[in-house]
């Protein structure tokens, strides 16, 4: 809004104010809230910048692949050597792209972060050794180098006592805060990529005996038989999924498996029983380990990871498989895998079957973006009946866990076919259906059809008992949970909900969901929350520089949606709609002010609060922007 027309807003009777929000689908805060349109740089910046810099927020500083690839070598030469981090000779002193120089290294390196490494703090041995960015807490830390002593940069906290934090009314903090280190044992995530195992992957000689003669059962053709391996020779020896070293992650997790998924009496059928938990769906880039671990101890019940693409999976790509990774914290944690072709989405079942520590599994058939859909994967599955049943069949036969699928109303708008699909999901061999209130036409605009929902799950209910179905769209309160649950003041047949946007807005929505109370959270508390996501992250992506800059762009990815959230204490009606257009108030607090910012800079300069400056020339700008939010001239909403 302009300023003349922010002034007009505030001059409106409050049911005039309320009737021009609903139609403009604007949330609806406290008009002496509003915050004015002003050109003046908040004065919070200049103390987050601790000496009044501007951030560099240059979108149009790209660089050419090849030009990026020499700068990525030329910055490895300034990064420490692991081995020489860790005490330890580089036994590729030549070929190392790495340098080798420690003392140069630690003259160069930046001042390390408040707290205690959350590596060592337990009397435990960091990774990241003279890398790590809290190397001053480490036991036997200093070394004779010239002076018998470390640079003194090396021990620099800031200023700050490791112990301080700041105070509790809303203050905006001026220093970096200590993180410190989780007060229990760390424990190392499942569900690793070794490799070993990407080596066979890559080679194309793993054992996929089991999904193959699964395959040919079905009558299902299998192009990759030829297409990969027919100039391949096995050696049964080294092949197999008996030797892979992931099984004996299995044990790490014994007796949770029950808390997700049960066995009918028979032992034949795989059951998912989702009915009474809190379930977090899977976040694209959000999603990810340690913002599951702050859902799951904010009240989240079963967790599932990021969508990962099949063909990535079965081509042992690193980046893929950091997708399927769990923490031991995940009692009931589930892998969503997508692809168009039932060989390669059964090849892919059969190693995470073989080599990872999961609950259940889930089949994306409600992806809607073009690259995902062209592929003929994702939501285009909802036109292509035949492929899906040979999927789920391939899937369901090649595992020992449920299998799950999350699909979406229909594919174009107004012929919806999930009705037609669930009956015949159960025959296939699902143990559950996510239905999303919307086509892939839509997207995520226009309201979820819950009556839909709540059709489906009334006929599922009648013609195939064995599958639940599980509600997903626009669940952004307790109320929302609830409502969902009930049909005409009687109990539904949806199971539970699947919260998506409302736990990246508000992770706290599970605390609401299991207490049924609207949670007025403070200012401090929610920067808490930040701050726990931060120690998570540290634990998760390593506490060295790059650990601490991949930490900060999927935190400041976060806080591109978290900022949405309006504090209850300022609205006039409650609660909090997924669509409304969160307006720019002023909150009852600097800090609260500083939170609801939707500028990317102040989202940056939380960052700094707690992982320090940013390097030179940091740019951000978030992957995901929204598409719920009504036209504030049309009335329409936006695809």
């Amino acid at each position: 809004m302009a300023d003349a027309e922010k002034l007009c807003v505030q001059e409106l009777s409050r049911d005039a104010y309320l009737k021009r929000c609903s139609e403009r689908s604007d949330a609806p805060v406290k008009q002496s809230h509003l915050k004015m349109a002003t050109s003046a740089v908040p004065f919070w910046r200049h103390v987050g910048n601790r000496g009044g810099e501007e951030f560099s927020m240059d979108e149009n500083q790209r660089l050419s692949k090849k030009q990026a690839k020499k700068n990525k070598m030329e910055q490895a030469k300034k990064h420490l050597c692991p081995s020489v981090a860790r005490g330890e000779t580089c036994m590729r002193t030549e070929s190392c792209r790495y340098g080798h120089d420690l003392k140069a290294f630690l003259e160069e390196k930046e001042k390390d972060l408040p707290g205690q490494c959350p590596f060592g703090s337990n009397g435990g041995i960091c990774p990241h050794g003279w890398t790590c960015r809290f190397a001053s807490t480490h036991k036997g830390v200093v070394v004779d180098l010239q002076e018998g002593q470390p640079p003194d940069k090396l021990f620099s906290l800031d200023g700050v006592s490791g112990t301080e934090w700041w105070m509790n009314d809303g203050s905006i903090p001026d220093h970096t805060i200590d993180v410190g280190g989780s007060s229990l044992v760390t424990l190392s995530s499942l569900n690793h990529l070794d490799k070993e195992l990407q080596t066979k992957l890559r080679k194309r000689c793993y054992d996929f005996t089991q999904s193959d003669t699964i395959l040919e059962s079905l009558g299902i053709k299998n192009s990759m038989v030829k297409k990969s391996y027919q100039s391949k020779k096995r050696n049964d020896t080294d092949n197999g999924p008996a030797n892979s070293p992931h099984k004996m992650q299995k044990s790490a997790l014994e007796g949770c498996h029950d808390v997700g998924h049960k066995k009918s009496r028979d032992g034949t059928r795989k059951i998912f029983d989702a009915r009474g938990k809190t379930f977090l769906a899977p976040l694209t880039t959000v999603g990810n380990l340690p913002f599951r671990r702050l859902c799951k101890s904010l009240g989240a019940d079963i967790t599932c990871g990021e969508m990962a693409m099949a063909t990535n999976l079965l081509q042992g790509q690193t980046s893929e498989w950091a997708l399927l990774r769990r923490h031991p914290d995940e009692d009931c944690f589930g892998v969503q895998i997508c692809g168009a072709f039932p060989d390669s989405m059964t090849r892919c079942a059969q190693i995470i079957e073989d080599n990872c520590d999961i609950d259940f599994v889930d089949i994306n058939c409600g992806c809607p973006i073009d690259l995902i859909v062209n592929k003929g994967a994702g939501s285009a599955c909802l036109k292509r009946p035949q492929y899906l049943e040979q999927i789920v069949k391939g899937v369901s036969s090649v595992l020992s866990k449920p299998v799950t699928v999350k699909m979406r109303r229909g594919y174009h708008e107004g012929q919806d076919v999930a009705h037609t699909l669930i009956p015949k999901l159960s025959e296939w061999g699902a143990s559950a259906v996510t239905l999303h209130g919307r086509t892939r036409e839509q997207r995520y605009s226009k309201p979820a059809d819950w009556n839909y929902i709540k059709y489906c799950a009334r006929e599922a209910a009648q013609t195939s008992p064995h599958i639940q179905v599980v509600g997903n769209g626009d669940v952004f309160s307790w109320q929302d949970h609830v409502d969902a649950l009930q049909s005409e003041d009687v109990a539904s047949d949806v199971v539970t909900t699947y919260v998506a946007r409302g736990a990246l807005v508000k992770p706290w929505i599970f605390t609401e969901i299991k207490e049924k109370r609207d949670w007025d959270i403070s200012a401090s508390e929610r920067l808490d929350i930040v701050k726990r996501f931060v120690t998570n992250g540290l634990e998760h992506w390593g506490s060295d520089s790059r650990g601490v800059e991949n930490c900060r762009r999927f935190l400041l990815e976060w806080l591109s949606f978290a900022h949405r959230y309006v504090p209850l204490g300022l609205l006039e009606v409650l609660p909090q709609k997924s669509n409304w257009r969160p307006a720019s108030f002023v909150g009852r607090s600097d800090l609260e002010t500083l939170l609801g910012s939707p500028d990317p800079r102040d989202w940056i300069m939380i960052s700094e609060m707690f992982l320090g400056k940013t390097p030179k020339n940091f740019t951000f700008t978030p992957k995901h922007k929204a598409k719920a939010y009504a036209s504030p001239t049309s009335g329409q909403e936006n695809g």
